[in-house]
């Protein structure tokens, strides 16, 4: 499993710094595709880098239910901070970026909200082991033999 999460982390990195070059390259550079506006461009952008930090974390730590909640606040975050350094490279911060941000993180999040409903990790979290352990019950992976 280890060399999964790995995989996952490297994907993730190398996507997320993928998306802060294209970011921040000057206007000229840039390619715009004809078929999408630059708000679709923001909101899938985002979509795929929550789901890709959501997914992460949840195979690194599988059954944490705050993971949707956080990679709101952190692409949010992100999404602010990219707006305001943009301007350092000869582009815009536009508020309708950051909303076309947020909404593919909202969107995103609510992707990872059903995916953690339906998918229950194999094995208790620590936290609930411990807990297992002082009612006196055997959570069901210690209970298995090995």
């Amino acid at each position: 499993m280890t060399w999964l999460r790995r995989i996952f982390w490297l994907g993730t990195i190398l996507y997320w710094g993928l998306l802060f070059t294209l970011t921040h390259l000057p206007p000229t550079k840039i390619h715009e595709p004809t078929s999408l506006t630059d708000k679709q461009c923001h909101f899938i952008a985002y979509a795929v880098l929550s789901f890709s930090v959501g997914i992460t974390l949840m195979v690194t730590l599988p059954g944490r239910r705050w993971v949707p909640l956080f990679v709101i606040a952190l692409a949010m975050a992100y999404g602010a901070i990219d707006e305001r350094t943009q301007p350092m490279f000869g582009r815009d911060c536009e508020l309708g970026d950051w909303v076309a941000d947020s909404l593919g993180s909202v969107t995103a999040a609510a992707l990872l909200f059903v995916i953690g409903f339906f998918v229950r990790p194999r094995h208790l979290p620590v936290g609930r082991q411990l807990i297992a352990g002082f009612d006196g019950v055997v959570p069901p992976s210690a209970a298995e033999p090995q």
